[in-house]
């Protein structure tokens, strides 16, 4: 019998909570145990603690790390915590899984990206669209050729008010959040996943007071391959319209978290049926799989410093053409 993966969970708020549930679920103790968590309101740790009787929890991560051995940590703290947090797991030599975006600067998710290529452990960023059966969906149609030559894609991020009612905290409607942080993350991977890697941004960001988060997004985003993504976002819609549509010269794809549409040039565009349309977005399988030495998928540190060059660039919204392939490892570009 192998010895299970001993756990951490740093964050408590939607996300950290909510991986619990899912492991007890999907997992047994004799694969991987939560054996310690942290958050900054202690109590809130302990009474989590209580409920799913993890024997240790904390309110500094520094003394939990220094307390406790761990094989993986899961970081769901605020973006800005990221690049501290991650470093110090790393050094440690304990593998990681941390929430997206991997931080909040460049030069942060360089520094990140750079220390965990050069440890021995595993690292990914939590890019859970990337195992949904939707974006799988879509991925294939547009390889299989279903639209023929691809055209454009267009990226639509319309709320009628932000943050929706679903997605609430204190940072995420401050300049540390946004709806290009916390949603554009997923579909600026999701596009360098399925249409290649982005070579240059022009946007323009307004921002109604300076520390609150955009309201109004306008970007011509070039792909390394020429191919033209059109990105459109609003807080100020009458419906929410959060999509990625890839137009053909034979057809149209529509992509977002609830299914996929399509449809033939000159026909209506319907939901596509999915084979496995129940599949549940499990990323730690994934994880799992890799501390073990088994083939898995994963969208490492590597991935996540690319979509933050991209998110950077698109939110300062300078107006003018940035070319981003300095930015990119040169093995990547």
């Amino acid at each position: 019998m192998s010895t299970p993966i001993k756990m951490g969970i740093i964050g408590l708020g939607g996300f950290g909570a909510r991986i619990l549930n899912p492991i007890s679920f999907f997992h047994t103790k004799e694969e991987i145990e939560v054996v310690a968590i942290c958050d900054i309101n202690l109590e809130r740790a302990k009474s989590i603690a209580n409920e799913y009787q993890i024997p240790h929890w904390y309110e500094s991560y520094q003394k939990m790390l220094d307390s406790v051995s761990l094989d993986l940590v899961y970081i769901a703290t605020p973006p800005s915590t990221h690049g501290e947090i991650t470093s110090l797991v790393i050094e440690k030599g304990i593998h990681v899984l941390c929430e997206k975006p991997l931080a909040n600067s460049i030069n942060d998710a360089k520094e990140m990206k750079d220390l965990a290529k050069q440890a021995n452990v595993v690292h990914a960023l939590h890019f859970g669209q990337n195992y949904l059966p939707t974006l799988n969906k879509f991925h294939k149609m547009i390889t299989d050729g279903y639209i023929g030559d691809i055209k454009q894609v267009n990226l639509n991020m319309q709320y009628s008010s932000w943050p929706p009612e679903y997605q609430q905290n204190d940072w995420i409607s401050t300049r540390d959040g946004g709806f290009l942080l916390e949603q554009g993350i997923h579909f600026i991977q999701a596009i360098q996943r399925v249409f290649g890697k982005i070579a240059s941004i022009q946007s323009e960001v307004h921002y109604p007071a300076p520390n609150e988060s955009e309201n109004k997004v306008k970007a011509t985003m070039t792909l390394a391959n020429g191919l033209t993504v059109l990105v459109n976002g609003t807080t100020e819609a009458a419906n929410e319209n959060v999509s990625l549509t890839a137009l053909g010269s034979e057809g149209t794809v529509v992509f977002d978290f609830k299914g996929v549409k399509a449809g033939k040039n000159g026909f209506p565009i319907e939901e596509v049926e999915l084979e496995e349309p129940f599949a549940y977005p499990w990323i730690l399988s994934h994880v799992i799989k890799a501390i073990k030495g088994e083939k898995a998928e994963i969208y490492d540190f590597t991935v996540g410093y690319e979509a933050q060059v991209v998110l950077e660039i698109l939110r300062k919204g300078d107006k003018v053409r940035v070319d981003l392939e300095p930015f990119y490892d040169k093995v990547t570009v």
